[in-house]
């Protein structure tokens, strides 16, 4: 199926809008020839567009505009450029991992509490049991 930038209703659940957030452009990315290329993009497969480059070389400002007046705070290598390359190409992937987990932890702790909920029901030698909840480990979004 071919994907467009408007067509939401075929987009990954992890590629859709969240309350307050924008969309960002559906996956699968992929870093032009894996990151060697030393145009550093990074593109959209579905949607035929680069999404991000990767800076490879000098980078800092070009004051006023000018790019013979540049200001350079740094370098980046080929190496680096090409695996931050590989990295961004991966945010969808990573996304979709982050939100599955985020699920399966819900599932979890829902499973946890119903497990205390039997336990402080459970008359164990006369003696009612306890169990402290456990507290939801916070992944960062």
């Amino acid at each position: 199926m071919t994907m467009t930038t408007t067509d939401t209703a075929a987009r990954p659940a992890y590629a859709k809008a969240s309350a307050g957030q924008p969309a960002h452009t559906p996956g699968p990315w992929r870093a032009c020839h894996n990151g060697e290329c030393t145009c550093g993009q990074i593109w959209s497969i579905s949607a035929d567009h680069p999404v991000a480059t990767a800076i490879i070389g000098e980078w800092g400002d070009n004051l006023c505009g000018k790019a013979e007046d540049r200001m350079v705070y740094g370098s980046v290598s080929a190496g680096t450029a090409a695996a931050n390359a590989r990295l961004i190409a991966a945010a969808p992937e990573t996304a979709a991992e982050r939100d599955r987990l985020k699920a399966v932890n819900a599932d979890l702790m829902e499973a946890l509490e119903n497990i205390r909920h039997e336990l402080d029901h459970l008359q164990i030698d006369g003696i009612r049991g306890t169990i402290e909840p456990v507290p939801a480990v916070p992944v960062p979004a």
